[in-house]
């Protein structure tokens, strides 16, 4: 009799954890769907102001992230670009620089990302390398990166996702292993929209693929506006979009008759200046999917949509304060980065934010 009271307690107690986990979920996506404003989803978790060296003064922050032991990994643009790590107080704590027999420094770090082993992996846009550390900043090697390759995310499997926004063929994502050997490359983007990218050059500076942990792939397509999914095989499941309610999005029949005016330059100029492209998109929880958009014609106002992992849309067009936040960096992890600096004086101060959405 004991026994069978005792298995029915253990019974309880999972039922109810389990409904406790579900019901985190269920309460941040609820908070989604009621939200208004940036406000109503994130909560200012951290303000940290990155103490640089003396000697550094970068131009721009280009990316940052949050080890699993503590430290924050910062990439930065500038005549002293590089790779440096702070505490969570934002104190300097090293440099880090590829250690290869012919490359000692950094062509231009661009986006950095870690791996399930908590190696961090830096990609180098004009070296066209990634190279490799582990989470104490010490170098471990080097890896070819394809040339066209504007950033990329690393599975569960610690396998290479390299989003390549311009490539002249259709690829446009290429899986390399964890030593960088090629795997296999797919893409589905239409092959005129291939051709306006390749002319006008439009990269987004933010991943535009993105995974979530039950490995399903996730790639925004700028123009069209629209995500298409894959499963963990690579197999293609479905593409999902939302029509923009402050911007309309592009019409793509315009711009394949642009691609073949005589005048191309002047009428791809025009479409852009009514167009709002992806400018970003994040796996932000286990189940919801991020978009970032910015309106060519005005640059500065940033909006956040929201999907499910299974294309249901949430919510979207919620204002991202670019003026008071600086740029978005990352969103993962139910956390959003971003960085803003700002003029003290005569020097520079670099604020990370790291925003979080609460689980009440």
């Amino acid at each position: 009799m004991n026994r069978t009271i005792h298995y029915i307690l253990i019974f309880i107690i999972f039922s109810s954890l389990m409904a406790c986990r579900k019901s985190v979920a269920d309460r941040q996506e609820d908070r989604l769907r009621k939200a208004d404003y940036f406000s109503n989803i994130f909560r200012l978790e951290k303000k940290i102001v990155l103490q640089f060296p003396s000697r550094v003064a970068p131009a721009s922050i280009l990316d940052a992230i949050l080890l699993r032991n503590g430290m924050i990994c910062v990439l930065t643009s500038g005549a002293k670009n590089g790779a440096y790590f702070f505490d969570v107080d934002g104190v300097f704590k090293k440099e880090i620089k590829p250690r290869d027999r012919f490359i000692r420094e950094f062509g231009q770090p661009w986006q950095v990302e870690s791996d399930a082993d908590e190696n961090i992996s830096i990609l180098d846009l004009r070296r066209h390398k990634i190279f490799v550390f582990n989470s104490d900043g010490e170098y471990q090697r080097i890896i070819d990166a394809p040339k066209t390759a504007s950033s990329f995310k690393i599975s569960s499997a610690n396998n290479y996702f390299f989003n390549s926004p311009v490539s002249t063929d259709e690829t446009t994502i290429l899986v390399a292993d964890k030593n960088g050997s090629p795997i296999r490359s797919f893409s589905l983007m239409p092959p005129n929209i291939q051709e306006i990218l390749y002319y006008k050059t439009i990269v987004p500076d933010r991943p535009l693929v993105t995974l979530n942990t039950a490995g399903e792939i996730f790639q925004g397509f700028p123009i069209t506006n629209t995500i298409n999914k894959f499963n963990s095989d690579l197999h293609f499941v479905g593409s999902f979009q939302h029509a923009l309610r402050r911007y309309n999005a592009p019409d793509v029949a315009a711009w394949k008759n642009a691609v073949k005016s005589s005048n191309r330059e002047k009428e791809f100029n025009r479409l852009l200046s009514q167009t709002t492209l992806f400018t970003g998109l994040y796996c932000l929880t286990p189940k919801v999917i991020m978009a970032e958009f910015m309106n060519i014609a005005d640059y500065h106002p940033r909006y956040l949509s929201f999907f499910t992992t299974d294309g249901e849309y949430i919510n979207g067009e919620i204002n991202f304060d670019k003026d008071e936040f600086g740029k978005l960096l990352r969103a993962e992890n139910e956390r959003l980065f971003s960085c803003r600096i700002e003029k003290v004086g005569r020097t520079s101060q670099y604020n990370l934010y790291v925003f979080l959405i609460p689980r009440l």
